[in-house]
């Protein structure tokens, strides 16, 4: 399956929110999606539930970034996206269910949304 959009998640000391936000991405209508998971010296408990999702869905995958800082971390993601578009979430970030659906079948250039 084609990936349309790329989401970059980087995270460091996670605690309940980051599962929350990773099932929340999972969870989109729009299938088309690869999620990058960007562990910068990402805890213990990051690392797990991050290996735990790659392993569980191949449309995710862990990637490390050890340089300590967001930049270094988005600009890794960068590196490895595959798909036209692009976007970013925060470790404390969750998606309504349609968010990718409702912009991509309106045809936005550009999607936008808390």
């Amino acid at each position: 399956m084609s990936k349309t959009i790329s989401i970059i998640l980087p995270f460091y000391i996670v605690g309940n929110e980051f599962e929350a936000a990773i099932e929340s991405i999972v969870a989109q209508s729009f299938p088309d999606w690869e999620l990058l998971l960007i562990s910068n010296n990402g805890n213990n408990k990051g690392l797990a539930l991050a290996t735990k999702w790659a392993e569980k869905d191949h449309r995710i995958r862990l990637i490390e970034e050890p340089e300590q800082g967001i930049a270094f971390a988005l600009n890794t993601g960068l590196k490895y996206c595959e798909a036209p578009f692009i976007a970013r979430r925060g470790v404390g970030q969750a998606i309504r269910a349609h968010f990718n659906a409702l912009g991509f079948k309106e045809g936005k250039d550009f999607i936008m949304g808390a």
